[in-house]
This record gives C-alpha cells, sequence and structure tokens, in this order.
C-alpha cells in the first residue's frame, strides 16, 4: 500500500512538473520608445499590442497636455490567460488589468489577449501619465478619469474622448439613483469593491458618471481644473466640492441625476497634430529564467513580498550575473529589514555596472542606513544622475545631502529640478528648497517656496515649524525658528 502511493506521488510529480515549465514557455518580449512588453500571445498579436501602447501613450500626452518625463520604459505583460494572470494580480483584485508603480519600474498587466484593446490599454495607459507626474488622486477620481480617457477615438487630425463606455450604457439609471457619499468619502485612496467584478463594474460607472460631468457639464466644467489641483494637493473629495462649486455632496447628486437624465454630453473633441509612426519591434524569444526573473518583479513591486522571494532565490543558480536579479534580491532583504545583506546585493547589481538609476538611489539609501558615510552616499547619488540626469529621487536626495553639509547653492539647483513630485514628499522637497534659498539670500523665493510647504504639510508641528521659519524671514521668528526647520531636514536627511 505505502510504496502503490509513494508511486503515484512519484508519477503526480513527474506530470506536473513538465506542466508547471510549460507556463514559462513560449513568451516574447518586443521593445519601442516608451514600452517594453513581455507576451505569452503570438508575434502578431504582440505588433499590435505594442502599437496601441505607443499610439496611447502619444495621444493622451498631448490631450491631458503633460510634460514629457524621462523615465525607464513601463513594462507591460501580456498574459495567456487568465488563470495564470491570477497569480500575479494584486492582493484583493479580481484578475483583469490594471497599472502599478514600483521604486524600479512601472508595470502594465493585460489577464489575455481580449484584456488588451485599445480602450482598456487607453485607460492604463492613463494612469500611468498621471502617476508619472506625480499626481495621487482619489480612487473614484483616479479611475473615474481613466474610463473617461478610455472611449478615445482619433482619426489623423482629430480626437473624441468621453464618449459614454458601452458597459455604463445599460447602468446609467442605477447610476443616477445611488448616493455619492461613499462613493467619495470612504474611497479616498483604496477600496475593497475592487475585488468583486459586479461590484468593481458598479463602481466604475459611479466614478465615470460623476468624473464626466465635472469634465463636460457647464455648471462643472469651468471648475473642474481647479477641483483637479485641489484634490491632488490632498484636500477631501467632499470638501473641494464645497470650497469650489460652494455645494455638498446631497446637491452634487442631484445634479448628477439630472445630468444623466437630460444633459449627458457625447464628449469632447480635441484638434491634435498627430500621425500614428508604425513601429516595427523586432521580436525575441524569452527563456524561463528571464520571464520568471520579470514576473517576481512583478510580485516585489506590487508588495507580494515573500511570494517574490521565494521565486528569486530559486533563480540565482540560473541566473549569478544578472543584475535584476541582485537588484530584485536587494530591494527584498530591504523590504525584510536585513539590511547589510540588501547592500551586498546592490553592491553587486552595481559592480555588474546596473543601467537602471534606482539601482544606485536604492543603493545610497542603504549605505546611509548602515551609516556608512556621506560620501559614499553622495557618490551613488551622483551615479544614479550619471545614468539619468533628471531622475527626481536622486535630485531631491543629492540636494538633501548637500544642504545638510551646509552646501546651499548646488543644493538649491538640485531641489529646484526635483520634478515631479509626489505628494507624499512635496513638504519635504518644498521646505529644504526653501531653506537652500532662504542660505542664498534669495528671500522672495524662498518665501514662496515655504508657503508650499506649508500647504502641503502633513502635521500640526510640521505646519507650524514652517509659519515661524515664514515669519522669521520677515524678522520675527528668529534663530529658533530657522532650528526647528534645520532639525526637519535632518531627520528627513538621516531616514531617506
Amino acid at each position: 500500500m505505502a510504496r502503490s502511493r509513494a508511486a503515484a506521488l512519484l508519477l503526480l510529480v513527474v506530470f506536473l512538473a513538465p506542466a508547471a515549465a510549460r507556463e514559462y514557455d513560449g513568451w516574447r518580449k518586443a521593445a519601442s520608445q516608451h514600452f517594453e512588453l513581455y507576451s505569452a500571445v503570438s508575434d502578431r498579436h504582440t505588433r499590435n499590442a505594442l502599437q496601441n501602447l505607443e499610439d496611447a501613450y502619444a495621444v493622451l500626452t498631448q490631450v491631458l497636455a503633460f510634460e514629457p518625463r524621462s523615465a525607464p520604459r513601463i513594462r507591460a505583460i501580456l498574459f495567456p490567460h487568465r488563470k495564470f494572470a491570477a497569480r500575479f494580480a494584486p492582493i484583493g483584485l479580481a484578475p483583469c488589468s490594471y497599472f502599478v508603480c514600483g521604486e524600479s519600474r512601472d508595470y502594465i498587466a493585460f489577464p489575455d489577449r481580449d484584456g488588451a484593446r485599445r480602450g482598456t490599454i487607453a485607460h492604463e495607459v492613463v494612469h500611468a501619465l498621471v502617476t508619472r507626474q506625480g499626481i495621487e488622486y482619489p480612487l473614484w477620481f483616479s479611475e473615474g478619469l481613466a474610463v473617461y480617457y478610455s472611449t478615445i477615438e482619433r482619426d489623423d487630425r482629430r480626437v473624441v474622448v468621453g464618449g459614454v463606455p458601452r458597459e455604463a450604457v445599460d447602468g446609467l439609471r442605477q447610476v443616477a439613483m445611488c448616493g455619492i457619499t461613499d462613493l467619495v468619502s470612504g474611497c479616498e485612496r483604496t477600496s475593497s469593491l475592487l475585488a468583486h467584478p459586479r461590484r468593481a463594474a458598479e463602481f466604475y460607472a459611479r466614478s465615470w458618471a460623476l468624473t464626466h460631468m465635472l469634465l463636460e457639464d457647464p455648471r462643472y466644467r469651468a471648475g473642474s481644473a481647479v477641483f483637479m489641483q485641489a484634490l491632488a494637493r490632498g484636500m477631501p473629495s467632499a470638501e473641494a466640492f464645497s470650497v469650489i462649486y460652494g455645494k455638498n455632496l446631497a446637491g452634487v447628486q442631484l445634479d448628477l441625476s439630472s445630468y444623466l437624465h437630460l444633459r449627458l454630453s457625447r464628449g469632447t473633441a480635441f484638434t491634435l497634430r498627430f500621425r500614428p509612426v508604425r513601429i516595427r519591434p523586432a521580436i525575441e524569444p524569452v527563456n524561463s529564467p528571464e520571464i520568471r526573473l520579470v514576473l517576481a518583479d512583478l510580485l516585489l513591486t506590487m508588495g507580494r513580498i515573500k511570494e517574490a522571494g521565494s521565486e528569486l532565490v530559486q533563480l540565482e543558480a540560473d541566473l549569478p550575473d544578472s543584475w535584476e536579479l541582485h537588484f530584485c534580491l536587494g530591494r527584498f532583504a530591504r523590504s525584510m529589514s536585513r539590511i547589510p545583506e540588501a547592500c551586498e546585493r546592490f553592491e553587486r547589481a552595481v559592480a555588474l555596472r546596473a543601467p537602471h538609476p534606482g539601482v544606485y538611489v536604492a543603493y545610497a539609501k542603504t549605505l546611509r542606513d548602515l551609516q556608512a558615510g556621506p560620501a559614499r552616499v553622495q557618490d551613488a547619488l551622483e551615479t544614479a544622475l550619471g545614468v539619468d540626469p533628471s531622475h527626481p529621487e536622486a535630485r531631491y536626495l543629492l540636494g538633501l545631502r548637500l544642504l545638510t553639509d551646509g552646501h546651499a547653492g548646488p543644493a538649491a539647483e538640485y531641489l529646484a529640478l526635483a520634478s515631479p513630485v509626489p505628494r507624499r514628499r512635496l513638504f519635504s522637497v518644498s521646505a529644504a528648497l526653501a531653506y537652500a534659498l532662504f542660505r542664498l539670500g534669495r528671500t522672495r523665493e524662498a518665501k514662496a517656496a515655504g508657503a508650499e510647504a506649508m500647504a502641503a504639510a502633513d502635521s500640526e508641528g510640521r505646519r507650524r515649524a514652517m509659519q515661524r521659519f515664514l515669519a522669521s524671514i520677515d524678522g520675527e521668528g528668529g534663530n529658533e525658528a530657522m532650528d526647528g526647520v534645520r532639525a526637519i531636514l535632518a531627520a528627513e536627511d538621516a531616514g531617506f
């Protein structure tokens, strides 16, 4: 009996092992100006997906009026089917297309070939473009904006956005009847609604409807830019409606109901100078260790740390000289608070001449954790800027390091160019820039930066510190106010 069970188990292992290995066979990759696509579908569909990604990027950059940003290519993943894709979905999210912003690179993932249609591609590219501008919107507006632009239609001279999504037509009456209080107040950044397909569809429809009214209804359109700026600064949605439109959520709900029944616009047309550039990317085969590393990096980027670490450790025998593997292992070790091990991994990636600025920024942070000395930290950050002179985090961290050492002039130059600045770091960058400008005697600019820091303060203590700093510029605060700002910046430098 025992022998037969052992034989059966052995047969099962032999049967399943090749099947697991085959999941990583047949992958291919192709690259364009802004994207690096890993695909498990045919060459033809791979090229089409990459073309649609580049077209969406080109059109939406113009429509959204965003400045081009220097950044590593967005890595896109086109899975073979939804069952396989489900293993790499964000926690609590049903298998679907998604965008995730990471320390090393940004990802867009599509669960299968049908999930990589033009509208879906446009939706995820909107998320990527907004994030790369350093903008953080509440979840309802972030998703509503992406759905709004996912309806994009174009020819050689004209683009129309803001059409009614096909999936929203049948649900417009239900959207009008649902209140918006839970939508804008209970879902500022995250939502468990997205884990259930039907509830997620309702959430997207309601978010789209409210966003559509803001951007298309004459009663709201004139104030929409200011409203968006308020949301990006972190103002709660209900407060933004009250301050900018003078309406509470009940009043906004009434307007939304009338808009959907009587006023619904069919979109806005833009005249653009856009001619699609037909790309002809080379399709390269991808071996099993490479695609496993890519997918492990995806897991690491979305915060599924232990699963990523388990896969990365197994890959070391196959990829001993991969800078990207050592970079991933370093990030894994750092996330587990194993700082010396992280430093060793980053040093190995540096020795392998990693072409990615994030390697050197991560190395600088780890050196700072180990108190390796300001010179080594500064050298790592300067190397990062040698790889990418416009890397915003490297500029900020180097500016902060120089300011702490008393070099206000070069610090101000780096800090002024540390753009885009995510909202979570806006206070730190603005406060450091204000202090550097004050040290240089540029008081008018210091006041402007200080006011921006005070507006971005995430605690009452920080807000008061900047208030005293601004008063001291006018000769009312004395040295104590400056000491307070210096202490904040020293803590930022110690903990970056």
